[in-house]
């Protein structure tokens, strides 16, 4: 009991850079009883150095439950009148039924945690004029963040559109455009070294960390190991198929055959889920797909 009493005399400086990130940040309180009195108290104190004006905060917590129906009902109301003392301290609270729900809901704050970000990728050693198109269409949606993984072909493409049609617009590129490194840009052989494909992996997480859409067209064994990176990264994956030839490609194959990256497309865009099984898209139909899926 003291070690919590005394927790802002002992553990001045974490008290003080807590204070001064609640102030500045948004905090998620998950799997964190705010009774308890540490974090109670440094909430008093970041509200009082603001003058009442924190930052907004965010608690996870189950939703109180009894089997005793009028158990359950007092539980509920002495949980709803500490939900609106969390808002004195600029907390909002979401209640779950069931933690298997966090899942979900990490993966959905994650997502939109990364901004309105597309990255689109495919052969390395053919462009394409979709790509292109779309890198001009991208550039013109002012909130759309361009990921450059300085690759060549397809995803050069799409780079050198979106960048020429922001100076067009007079736009700041700095601003809608991020870039990543890429081992196999350094030299044009790399492109077909297999060996490489675990460093490709490696740089690519970092990408992929800050990527929401990715938008893959046919390649071969450097698109697939970008795939593979964006899968386990949680990106939405938008196939892009062209022209007929593409449906034969395996990269495109196996995103067609992921049933959890065909389900999520048929919800916001049926249109486009089912001319990715019958014929072929256009710019027109992979953007507004996009700007569907994009948050």
């Amino acid at each position: 009991e003291e070690d919590y009493e005394d927790f802002l005399v002992n553990k001045p400086a974490i008290s003080q850079r807590l204070c001064n990130d609640l102030l500045k940040k948004s905090f998620l309180f998950i799997g964190y009883s705010y009774r308890d009195p540490n974090i109670k108290n440094i909430m008093v104190t970041a509200r009082r150095l603001s003058k009442k004006s924190t930052q907004e905060h965010y608690i996870i917590i189950k939703r109180a439950t009894d089997k005793e129906p009028i158990k359950r009902k007092e539980k509920a109301k002495r949980q709803k009148l500490w939900c609106t003392d969390l808002k004195r301290f600029g907390i909002s609270t979401l209640l779950i039924d069931d933690y298997d729900e966090l899942k979900d809901i990490l993966v959905s704050i994650s997502q939109s945690s990364r901004g309105k970000t597309v990255y689109i990728t495919g052969s390395h050693k053919n462009g394409n004029e979709v790509a292109r198109e779309l890198g001009m269409k991208l550039a013109e949606e002012k909130d759309i963040i361009l990921i450059s993984g300085q690759s060549a072909g397809i995803g050069a493409d799409a780079v050198s559109a979106f960048t020429e049609q922001c100076i067009v617009k007079q736009l700041d590129v700095s601003d809608r455009m991020r870039i990543f490194p890429n081992p196999y840009a350094a030299n044009p052989k790399f492109s077909n070294d297999l060996s490489l494909l675990p460093e490709l992996k490696k740089y690519r997480a970092k990408l992929f960390n800050s990527t929401q859409i990715v938008v893959v067209f046919s390649g071969r064994d450097g698109t697939e190991a970008e795939v593979e990176v964006a899968i386990n990264r949680n990106c939405k994956i938008i196939p892009a198929i062209v022209i007929p030839e593409d449906r034969d490609n395996d990269v495109i194959k196996q995103i067609i055959n992921n049933g959890s990256i065909m389900e999520m497309i048929k919800e916001v865009d049926k249109e486009y889920h089912d001319k990715l099984l019958d014929t072929v898209v256009s710019t027109e139909d992979i953007f507004r797909c996009l700007m569907r899926l994009v948050k």
